[in-house]
């Protein structure tokens, strides 16, 4: 498990109660939505185009995220093939004690997202053109 964020800030946003569960932590459905946002918007900004989610792998869960807790998603780039891009996605609760930031993981995976052409078919050329 990392003991830091890396790669970039791609999206943060508070836990709500509206989207826990009866024992105030969030469902694991909502903390993937986020990854899932999160590494989107780091896969359309290489590929400039539409682009879809194909796979969600190695989701790993380290401790629960509690309803009112700030959450801050980070992104990197895995690979990117002929069509898609494989973006790595960490969660961290963030605290924030007189001035120091403190981080704990919650979450960690890596998604895959497909570009696709104006026909809704994979886009074969887009690693051509970011190059």
């Amino acid at each position: 498990m990392p003991s830091a964020p890396k790669g970039q800030l791609a999206m943060q946003t508070v836990a709500i109660e509206r989207d826990a569960n009866p024992g105030g932590s969030m469902f694991g459905g909502w903390v993937l939505a986020q990854m899932d946002m999160a590494g989107a918007a780091h896969a359309f900004g290489i590929a400039q185009q539409r682009i879809v989610t194909v796979s969600a792998d190695k989701i790993r869960f380290f401790r629960p995220l509690i309803i009112g807790q700030e959450v801050h998603l980070y992104t990197d780039t895995v690979s990117i093939g002929s069509s898609s891009i494989a973006v790595n996605v960490n969660v961290w609760h963030v605290e924030q004690n007189a001035g120091n930031k403190q981080f704990f993981n919650i979450a960690e995976g890596i998604f895959t997202f497909v570009a696709l052409d104006d026909k809704g078919r994979p886009d074969k050329t887009m690693k051509d053109r970011i190059e």
